[in-house]
């Protein structure tokens, strides 16, 4: 952009006169916005992009946005994009034999996850997160006991057959 402005000028005579110059505006200009992950541009998409312009984004059904919807063009550069969040989950599954030792919530969002732990007498088979994957959880690991086929050997000492006594005094 440009803009025809008058400028006075003056000679070392002191004679003065006005001239008409030409002032151009250096304007910063911003590449395309940047795509999101799970969501679209709904602005319409333009050849340039200029200082102050702004444009929308939206996510994909199913998906939270998190940060603001509009980002705007500014010295060249874009603002933050928002992010496109999936779906949260609601409380983990229950474990047979077995307790969530993290903090229960109501909500999970997307990539959270819950930690167990095996009661007494019983192994832990899988591993011992789950996560909240789109609103979905991961597979959750299984308690296993004796009736399983998981029993461990365990060394009993022996007891002897015969105690020797001595006596220490008449009865």
């Amino acid at each position: 952009m440009f803009r025809i402005v008058p400028v006075d000028v003056c000679s070392a005579s002191l004679k003065c006169w006005v001239e008409m110059i030409l002032l151009f505006d250096i304007i910063a200009v911003c590449e395309e916005p940047p795509d999101i992950e799970f969501g679209t541009l709904v602005s319409d998409v333009k050849a340039t992009y200029l200082a102050s312009d702004r444009v929308q984004y939206s996510c994909n059904p199913g998906y939270t946005l998190e940060g603001s919807e509009w980002i705007t063009c500014q010295g060249g550069k874009w603002s933050p994009p928002p992010k496109c969040l999936g779906k949260n989950c609601s409380r983990p599954p229950t474990l047979e034999n077995g307790d969530i030792i993290s903090s229960s919530q109501e909500w999970y969002p997307s990539g959270s996850s819950v930690e167990f732990k095996c009661q007494w007498y019983y192994a832990m088979e899988g591993p011992n997160k789950s996560f909240c994957d789109n609103g979905s959880w991961t597979k959750k690991p299984a308690c296993l006991g004796k009736a399983a086929g998981r029993a461990q050997r365990v060394r009993v000492p022996e007891v002897p057959k015969w105690i020797w006594v001595r006596r220490l005094a008449p009865l």
